[in-house]
């Protein structure tokens, strides 16, 4: 690095950085020589909000950090792994390792962030203990937190679907009116009815089918409901998994799947009971 005299009166811009580098860790346990050569070596960049700021599989070139603004981090699926403000860091574990990015970094507001090169971020770190184990402590708190969140989502999903039925399944006859299936899904404070006749099932009504079926064209309310149900629906057997679920409602773009249990209807497990399964998660709680 450039040597600075450390007495010297910076100029406005650099104060300013100064300033802000002396208010975050680990920059703050710097001496202040060294705190000058790093606010020395910073590059400002402006993007603004929707903006890419780094792409999975780029070479890691430096530390960016958050001076004003917000940005996140998701994935090579697309599912968010942090949100990232003001004195928070991006492009750390890539330096450290090596390795590429893996995680694409995208601004949801309009963003000032400082880089600071990589052969000054190694300089730093080989100048200064504490800020290299402030950064070698946040990569492997990274690391653990992937870990756990990889491990709870494949619990959550590993479940049989039987522990998610909170309760037996709701039905209604095919020739009862769509006027008493309404009454019935409000009653009940259900989104979706099961159409049974001679204990075999024969249609789902669901919401959407009101919607789309009934209100949209008018249909009569004393129509009965056979004719505006769904017919054969899809369903899954209760000792199927909770992940299985998930890809059949993908899969078949449905809210709701009918679960059977030795030929019998057991209940009914939907997009919600799967959401509240997650719970857990902080992806999904985010």
């Amino acid at each position: 690095m450039q040597d600075y005299d450390p007495h010297a009166t910076p100029d406005v811009e650099v104060a300013e950085v100064l300033d802000f580098l002396r208010a975050h860790a680990p920059f703050d346990a710097l001496p202040e020589p060294m705190l000058r050569q790093a606010a020395h070596h910073l590059e400002i960049e402006y993007h603004r909000k929707g903006t890419t700021v780094l792409a999975i599989g780029d070479a890691s070139t430096h530390l960016y950090m958050v001076r004003a603004g917000a940005v996140e981090l998701h994935d090579d699926e697309g599912t968010l792994v942090a949100r990232l403000g003001e004195g928070q860091y991006v492009g750390y574990p890539s330096l450290l390792t090596g390795q590429t990015l893996q995680r694409r970094v995208h601004t949801i507001e309009d963003t000032l962030l400082y880089r600071l090169p990589a052969a000054t971020f190694d300089r730093l770190r080989s100048a200064s203990d504490v800020f290299d184990a402030y950064f070698n402590r946040a990569h492997a708190e990274r690391i653990r937190a992937a870990l756990t969140e990889r491990r709870t989502h494949r619990a959550t999903l590993t479940v049989p679907i039987r522990t998610l039925l909170r309760r037996a399944p709701v039905c209604i006859a095919p020739d009862a009116s769509i006027r008493a299936a309404a009454q019935r899904m409000r009653d009940e404070r259900v989104s979706s009815l099961l159409i049974r006749t001679d204990d075999r099932l024969v249609g789902i009504l669901t919401d959407r089918d009101l919607r789309t079926r009934v209100v949209a064209e008018g249909t009569d309310l004393d129509a009965p409901v056979a004719t505006v149900m769904t017919e054969d629906p899809v369903t899954i057997p209760a000792q199927d998994y909770a992940f299985e679920a998930l890809m059949t409602m993908s899969r078949r773009n449905v809210h709701h799947l009918p679960v059977v249990d030795g030929g019998a209807l057991a209940g009914m497990v939907t997009t919600t009971d799967l959401m509240r399964l997650q719970a857990a998660s902080p992806v999904y709680l985010i």
